[in-house]
């Protein structure tokens, strides 16, 4: 929605002016051009910056966004201006009664009275705004360093669904503690590249598991083989076994036994057919257990846990230390797959990939900002909004005692669009009108507002969601909207009029 509210903004403002239809919409398109050109840019490369993560559900979310941020922008150059003149059309055929009011600019260049408020107060009394912005960054970033040493949510019981903890899950939990951690008595299943993996990895992971300078996780592993009487040579031994007991069982033998004794064997001895028995003799409902979907049999196998938390990721990445990536005496190595794995690893990703795709997000905004400004003045007052916006979502965050989990961890990369596309349009602005800093805020101020209003509507949804690491991540996206936001409209304009050449500031 940003890119065709802020050139709709300006076309009004020509209208308001008394421009011509044609002459403003030739004008609002490229009076907006280059500050859209860079709002998707930057908004493109915080998503693009996570196609680099190694995640691929990750990956593929920065893919969608860096595509579409810039389909979203080509689109609007052709399409905007088209369909502001198709409405006109039709308005024009309304009654006068019913068309829209026209566009008015006050006398002193405001759109409206709170673009006109901030725009005197950052004025008249920037050292004042820029001296409140650093003590709420202050307070913003006084628990940062201990925020930042671990921010990663492990507590996976808190990113589910919200109905499920009160419903089924509550109940699970109930009886995880009445039976001591066992009341999923399959255990938690995984899966072998093949079933003739499986006994070495057992052996395997359960070495790997005594190894654990923590202490054993696992209680005990159930494969194929065992709920069968063993493999299939295992059987033959025992038959032949059996055999050569039945051989020697002759009438005369059994004669000569004590009364007692010979009814005694009569009883315990094994009858005739016996066979190998195979997966195919299992009953169904023991057999699927061990059954993937394509049917075929042998290559699962279950993992049952000592009484400890599923939901704590300190555990999770202990149990995929120890099930995951096994390498096997024949030198195979074998990455079971599991829930515990899967999670592990988004864990991982996090911990490896956000920093760095932070890093990119950040380094590449900076050398757009640069290169749009051309100005070194601009460049360092739109980045040093942009980081005090990050600042005071981080800040906020951790004073909240939010925690950083696998969804809202990727609301830092998209801050970095955020805060640099709503600063670069106030600065923009102001370069297009010789450097006049507060009838840029009072002409643009409630565009970029705007733009900011549909996007806290689009994350706040999230907000009430059932998923609570869809909550959270709803959550910070907000409140990095609205610190950017404030950044934009208050810092900035603030820093530009106190950092204004001498002989600017001249009457």
């Amino acid at each position: 929605m940003n890119f065709p509210i802020v050139l709709l903004s300006r076309y009004r403002e020509f209208r308001a002016r008394g421009m011509a239809p044609e002459s403003a919409r030739r004008d609002a398109v490229w009076n907006a051009f280059r500050a859209e050109l860079v709002g998707a840019s930057v908004a493109a490369i915080a998503y693009g910056s996570l196609t680099i993560t190694r995640f691929r559900g990750f990956a593929q979310f920065g893919l969608i966004g860096l595509v579409g941020m810039m389909l979203v922008w080509i689109s609007m150059i052709p399409c905007v201006p088209a369909m502001i003149a198709a409405v006109e059309r039709l308005e024009g055929a309304l009654p006068r009664r019913l068309r829209q009011a026209p566009a008015r600019v006050e006398p002193d260049g405001s759109r409206g009275p709170l673009s006109r408020l901030v725009g005197d107060i950052t004025e008249r009394r920037p050292r004042l705004v820029l001296a409140i912005a650093g003590a709420i960054t202050i307070v913003a970033v006084w628990r940062l360093p201990a925020f930042l040493r671990d921010p990663w949510e492990y507590d996976f019981d808190k990113l589910g669904s919200s109905a499920a903890r009160a419903g089924m899950d509550a109940w699970t939990r109930k009886a995880e503690r009445v039976f001591g951690g066992r009341a999923g008595l399959g255990g938690a299943m995984m899966i072998a590249d093949t079933a003739a993996q499986v006994p070495a990895l057992k052996a395997r992971i359960l070495a790997n598991d005594a190894a654990d300078p923590e202490g054993r996780l696992i209680e005990e592993i159930t494969t194929l083989d065992d709920v069968l009487p063993g493999s299939e040579a295992e059987q033959r031994r025992k038959l032949g076994v059996i055999a050569r007991i039945q051989g020697r069982l002759t009438p005369a033998v059994l004669a000569a036994l004590p009364e007692a004794e010979r009814r005694r064997v009569e009883e315990e001895r094994p009858p005739a057919g016996l066979r190998v028995v195979g997966p195919g003799d299992l009953p169904p409902v023991l057999r699927h257990r061990f059954e993937e979907a394509s049917g075929a049999i042998g290559a699962v196998f279950h993992v049952r846990f000592r009484d400890v938390s599923l939901t704590d990721g300190h555990n999770l990445l202990r149990i995929a230390r120890t099930t995951d990536d096994v390498a096997l005496p024949d030198g195979q190595r074998v990455a079971t797959a599991s829930r515990s794995t899967v999670f592990a690893e988004m864990i991982r990703s996090m911990q490896r990939d956000a920093p760095l795709a932070t890093l990119v997000a950040l380094s590449l905004v900076v050398l757009v900002v640069a290169a749009a400004t051309r100005d070194r003045r601009g460049t360092v007052a739109v980045l040093l909004a942009l980081l005090l916006g990050v600042a005071w979502m981080l800040g906020g965050a951790a004073w909240r005692g939010e925690r950083i989990n696998f969804v809202d961890f990727i609301a830092l990369p998209i801050t970095f669009g955020i805060g640099a596309e709503y600063p670069f349009n106030i600065y923009d602005r102001s370069r297009l009108l010789a450097g006049d800093v507060t009838r840029a805020v009072k002409l643009h101020a409630g565009a970029v507002a705007l733009c900011s209003y549909t996007t806290v509507i689009g994350y706040g949804s999230l907000v009430g969601a059932d998923n609570l690491a869809l909550r959270s991540f709803g959550r910070m996206a907000v409140a990095g909207e609205i610190a950017c936001l404030f950044a934009a409209l208050v810092f900035l304009p603030a820093l530009l009029h106190a950092t204004r050449p001498a002989r600017a500031k001249e009457p």
